[in-house]
């Protein structure tokens, strides 16, 4: 059996029409994260980092109000 010019013509209908379904579906699509639900997790928060004491704040007397570690 061999393939007859009907059988082209049937194949490339079906073609564009798949090709111009595509399209459409990309259109529809967005290129933005969604999360699933509405309980997404919460993004990263940086956090201070408490830096060492240098000798002169190691010599001085400490007060409540001050932060050497």
């Amino acid at each position: 059996m061999h393939a007859t010019h009907k059988d082209f013509i049937k194949g490339a209908r079906v073609a564009a029409l798949l090709a111009v379904m595509l399209a459409a579906a990309g259109c529809q699509t967005r290129g933005d994260f969604r999360p699933l639900s509405s309980e997404g997790v919460p993004p990263p928060r940086l956090v201070e980092v408490p830096r060492p004491c240098t000798a002169a704040e190691a010599a001085r007397p400490r007060t409540a109000d001050t932060r050497c570690e």
